[in-house]
């Protein structure tokens, strides 16, 4: 059992132990396919402990798009809460209909930081939390908390797995309406965020915010190690690595590794010679 891979169950000219040594993200090849497949991966169970490179590279990807996918969830699940908190502010601006229509004395309850009032004390309680930082509402599956009720439903779909909002173009499905509508982007080919300095549009806001910042020379991400400031997280992640010296990308071919993933991609190239 030994000599043949775990996955592909083919033998191989070189195939490496999945339990020793980390890879991306200080995690084992092992760790890697239990967290991408949910099922447990053990030295003590019956199986083969290595795996050829082809095989191994799959579960890197594997294990890259997972990773990559929860940091685009939890991000759009920011993105949903600050959307609602918006509304539910604004509805809170706005007048009252029956404020209009019945008077102050049928809305006994005003809020004491807007002109907002209420006909039930449990609604005003509920109001007051977008002024201040009152979090209620906890999930109970990790340590987010938040001001509406609503919210959290929409949030536990993270933990649920439940997509509810499904692509009519492809097969993909999603746990939020603003997701989806970022998505049917990809298929109407519209880019609705345009630069007003020059003629760059994007799909999404977070590309047009980032964007902006090479007009303005704003850089809000600064190393902790030295003077420099970026526009973009992900190009300050990059550059840490010069002070860390940290290479996680990883070739499968040869002992060498780089700092970021396009030097990789360029030094692949030399083994197709």
């Amino acid at each position: 059992m030994e000599e043949i891979c775990r996955v592909c169950l083919n033998r191989a000219e070189i195939m490496v132990n999945i339990y020793q040594g980390t890879q991306e993200f200080g995690i084992s090849i092992a760790g890697m396919i239990t967290e991408s497949t949910g099922f447990p991966v053990e030295k003590k169970d019956s199986m083969p402990k290595l795996i050829c490179l082809p095989c191994r590279e799959d579960a890197q990807n594997a294990f890259d798009i997972k990773r990559t996918y929860e940091r685009s969830h939890n991000f759009f699940c920011q993105l949903e809460e600050e959307r609602t908190a918006k509304a539910l502010y604004s509805q809170a601006k706005e007048p009252d209909q029956d404020q209009e229509q019945g008077g102050d004395l049928e809305l006994p309850f005003k809020c004491p930081h807007c002109p907002k009032r209420c006909r039930l004390k449990s609604n005003l309680t509920k109001h007051i939390r977008l002024h201040s930082d009152e979090r209620p509402y906890k999930c109970d599956q990790c340590q987010k908390s938040f001001k509406d009720s609503s919210v959290l439903q929409r949030h536990n779909r993270i933990h649920s797995g439940e997509r509810p909002f499904k692509c009519t173009e492809c097969p993909k499905s999603f746990s939020y309406s603003g997701s989806l509508r970022d998505h049917l982007l990809v298929h109407s080919g519209e880019r609705p965020h345009k630069c007003p300095h020059c003629s760059t549009s994007f799909r999404w806001l977070k590309l047009l915010t980032i964007h902006l910042r090479s007009h303005s020379g704003e850089r809000p991400f600064k190393c902790s190690q030295c003077s420099k400031a970026f526009a973009a997280r992900s190009t300050l992640q990059t550059h840490l690595r010069t002070h860390t010296g940290k290479q996680p990308f990883e070739c499968p071919l040869c002992q060498r590794s780089f700092s970021i993933k396009q030097s990789l991609r360029s030094h692949m190239k030399t083994h197709e010679d």
